[in-house]
């Protein structure tokens, strides 16, 4: 289990520590919030280089599937076995739409492995390959969590 790596993810983020509820770990993947009713599935990719990370957020009734890509980017897509989802890049950050979030989302639940695949701002290409093993529970706790 890759327990360490997802305290490292967790500081990335701008809320105090105090705040933020670890819901469980997952293989590898992760579950918290970092406020009532905003809770995140989280991992990092399987080459441990950089900081990237894919998360699935939930506030609600809503998800989004986002990805950190450790440097800034042109462009991003995830492949989960033969299917493409395009993302919306904005610097070092990529986030699906509403729709396109369900759409990985349910095909994470039938995948084994992700890959966000995209293409840097200096133009080189890069592939930061996930685990899909545990995203299911994690993504279901985080689900439950935010309903708290």
């Amino acid at each position: 289990m890759r327990v360490a790596p997802f305290a490292l993810l967790l500081s990335l983020f701008a809320v105090p520590s105090a705040a933020r509820e670890t819901v469980g770990t997952f293989a590898t993947w992760a579950a918290f919030c970092d406020e009532p009713r905003r809770c995140f599935a989280i991992s990092t990719p399987l080459e441990r280089r950089g900081t990237p990370f894919l998360s699935v957020a939930i506030q609600g009734p809503t998800l989004s599937v986002q990805a950190h890509l450790g440097r800034p980017s042109r462009t991003a897509l995830v492949a989960i076995g033969g299917k493409r989802f395009d993302l919306v890049v904005q610097g070092e950050e990529a986030r699906a739409d509403s729709k396109t979030s369900r759409a990985i989302v349910a095909a994470m639940r039938d995948g084994e492995a992700l890959t966000v695949i995209g293409r840097s701002a200096n133009g080189g290409r890069f592939g930061h390959h996930y685990s899909l093993a545990g995203s299911a529970s994690a993504i279901d706790a985080a689900a439950v969590a935010s309903l708290r």
